[in-house]
């Protein structure tokens, strides 16, 4: 390999001028600390797609009961559908009522004296059975009537029968009915189909449409798992405020405090930490009185203290910087200083912890819908609908726990990666990579 030193010029090796006024310049634009954890949550796919999904499933939870025909605990009745001998004999019943209801004395004697000589008997002879003898020929004309109608005349009688009667058509709950979702049925899907068996049409129903079914009271399950979603999603909000509130206001007094405060504070935690968080939500539910507010509150007073000890930690290393001491410098109180300076700065750590603690309130409320100590009825939370879809799971009914379950699971994944997300966000550590 050989060099051209012609083409070496001395013109190739002047200095480059320098700009002064490029030395203040700023290539990247600046960001605060937020916007930075913005963008940065923006990157993760994830993060973002489990936001869309929170907002959809919250969306739906609040529109869902609204849009419904039907409430959570309404039992949906079916008209009862008659069969052939069924039919036959109201039909019967109806001509006979309505004969009797309307014949004159002239019309019996006319009705006696003819289905004797038809007969071939003397009527005076059978004087003595002449109500039953009327009574007989009218449901011997009625039964021709009836056997000669078709299936329209027949159901034409029906409606006569009880608007005549004014007795109410027998009507009984849609039990257990099969989801059936227009569109979806063509396909083959939610067509309300089961063991080979069309419901809607056996039941005559053929009109409705029941997206997910209905449970085995007859009630809507498509209004029930969205009122259950808004339920336990108002549970976890509820259960992280009394974690944020409980858990900052403590573990910000025992760190900032320090000394015997913090010991005694942090020994109360330790305590409260080795008694399992299952027996003390048990305990708080047996006593207080069972319902929403209840369960969402025992939730909310186990769950203070993973945030108590974060912030504390968090706390003792900003609590002698020196911002804090020029603070004290200039007399601002203990709890301006806690307030104004030291949880802001904890604020990204607080945010986390909340987060997380959304989807974990979800969990232990279904977990004890499960075994028993959930809502009582008939209000419904995701896990009040899994534990009764999970009674009737063998029986045949499958969708009863699918549907609630499915629904439970995306919303905790959902909550889980975007706690996740933003988690990474606003790690400082992971600045810039």
């Amino acid at each position: 390999m050989t060099f051209n030193k012609k083409k070496l010029t001395k013109e190739l090796f002047e200095f480059a001028p320098v700009d002064a006024t490029l030395k203040e310049k700023i290539n990247k634009p600046s960001l605060s600390f937020w916007k930075d954890a913005w963008l940065r949550l923006k990157e993760n796919k994830a993060a973002v797609l489990s936001i869309w999904i929170i907002i959809l499933l919250t969306i739906i939870a609040i529109i869902g009961p609204i849009i419904s025909p039907y409430t959570y605990k309404e039992t949906i009745y079916i008209d009862k559908q008659f069969t052939l001998e069924e039919k036959q004999d109201l039909a019967k019943e109806y001509i006979m009522v309505q004969i009797i209801d309307e014949i004159t004395d002239e019309e019996k004697e006319t009705i006696f004296k003819k289905y004797w000589e038809d007969k071939g008997r003397d009527p005076e002879t059978k004087r003595k059975q002449f109500d039953r003898t009327v009574e007989k020929a009218i449901k011997e004309n009625a039964h021709d009537k009836v056997i000669s109608a078709d299936e329209n005349e027949l159901d034409q009688m029906l409606v006569e029968y009880f608007k005549y009667t004014g007795k109410e058509w027998p009507r009984s709950p849609g039990n257990t009915i099969p989801p059936r979702v227009p569109g979806l049925e063509k396909l083959g899907l939610f067509d309300g189909v089961r063991d080979g068996i069309n419901v809607y049409q056996d039941l005559g129903i053929e009109d409705k449409y029941f997206w997910f079914g209905t449970d085995e009271l007859g009630r809507d399950l498509f209004t029930r798992v969205w009122y259950g979603t808004r339920i336990s999603i108002f549970i976890g909000l509820l259960a992280a405020v009394i974690d944020l509130l409980v858990g900052v206001t403590y573990g910000s007094c025992a760190g900032y405090f320090g000394g015997k405060v913090d010991i005694v504070l942090m020994r109360i935690i330790e305590v409260i930490w080795s008694i399992p968080v299952l027996v003390i939500v048990t305990i708080l539910i047996l006593i207080l009185e069972p319902g929403l507010m209840s369960i969402a509150l025992a939730i909310g007073l186990t769950g203070w203290m993973s945030m108590a000890r974060i912030v504390r930690a968090q706390i003792l290393k900003l609590k002698n910087q020196e911002f804090v001491l020029a603070a004290r410098t200039l007399g601002t109180s203990s709890s301006r200083l806690i307030m104004k300076h030291l949880i802001p700065n904890v604020m990204g750590q607080i945010i986390i912890v909340t987060t997380f603690s959304v989807p974990n309130a979800i969990f232990y409320e279904a977990f004890l819908a499960f075994i028993g100590l959930g809502l009582p009825a008939p209000q419904a939370s995701l896990g009040v609908l899994i534990n009764e879809g999970y009674q009737l799971l063998r029986a045949g009914y499958p969708y009863l726990m699918i549907i609630p379950s499915t629904v439970i699971c995306l919303l905790m994944l959902a909550l889980n990666l975007f706690a996740n997300g933003l988690r990474d966000a606003l790690d400082p550590k992971l600045r810039n990579k």
